[in-house]
Parts: structure tokens; C-alpha cells; sequence
């Protein structure tokens, strides 16, 4: 499980290109992700 905790430009950046990481190694049903800062 990944957790996402801020909402600045720069971290949304980072998290989209993790996402995309786990996507691509573990696929979209093998990893989660929780969005604590409460931005969806």
C-alpha cells in the first residue's frame, strides 16, 4: 500500500509518476493507494 499525503504541484507530479510505476510492475489490481490528504 502507497501513501499519498499532500497536495502540493510538485508531489502530485511525483505521485502521478509512481502511480504509473506500479501500475506498469504490479498492475492496477496488486498494489493500493490511499489519498490521506483528502484531494481525489
Amino acid at each position: 500500500m502507497k501513501v499519498f499525503g499532500m497536495n502540493t504541484p510538485e508531489y502530485v507530479q511525483s505521485k502521478r509518476v509512481k502511480a504509473a510505476i506500479y501500475y506498469r510492475e504490479y498492475g492496477a489490481d496488486s498494489w493500493w493507494q490511499w489519498e490521506c490528504s483528502g484531494a481525489h
